[in-house]
């Protein structure tokens, strides 16, 4: 099955949350929908002098600034070079704290059961992983991502 940058929305049978799934680079993400505010297709942003290379700049997302932060950067790998979309998240904590985040590709809209294995540890923004069309794919826990920009901002 080929991804397509066309978002398709599954239909929910159950209570079983539903997650954007996307690509950074050749690795498969999956951020549940309740923390998702918009996909665009473009996000111009302001680039701050002498920030840490994963913190972008700021971008106005109708009418409010945003950070627009690289996670693929973040997490102290390649950094994304040629986003194709920016997905708006917003923390259902903190209130009207929102970021953005280029990807390359939305996958759409799904269900998926994930195990909490190896990878997921107490101080990481990755949280779990399972597997969807053969890849494997990690989840992303926006509260702590949050969590975690700010620490490093301090």
């Amino acid at each position: 099955m080929a991804f397509t940058d066309q978002l398709v929305e599954v239909p929910q049978t159950s209570e079983v949350a539903r997650y954007l799934i996307f690509f950074l680079g050749d690795e498969l993400y999956a951020i549940n929908t309740e923390n998702v505010v918009e996909i665009l297709d473009n996000l111009a942003f302001t680039p701050i002098p002498t920030t840490a290379e994963w913190f972008l700049g700021v971008g106005n997302f109708h009418g409010e600034i945003v950070p627009v932060i690289d996670i693929k950067a973040f997490q102290q790998k390649d950094r994304s070079l040629e986003p194709r979309k920016f997905i708006v998240l917003r923390s259902l904590k903190r209130k009207n704290f929102d970021i953005a985040i280029p990807v390359d590709t939305v996958c759409g809209i799904n269900s998926v059961d994930f195990e909490i294995t190896g990878r997921a540890q107490e101080d990481s923004f990755l949280i779990a992983e399972s597997v969807y069309n053969q890849k494997c794919l990690y989840l992303v826990d926006v509260e702590r991502l949050i969590k975690e920009i700010l620490n490093r901002v301090k």
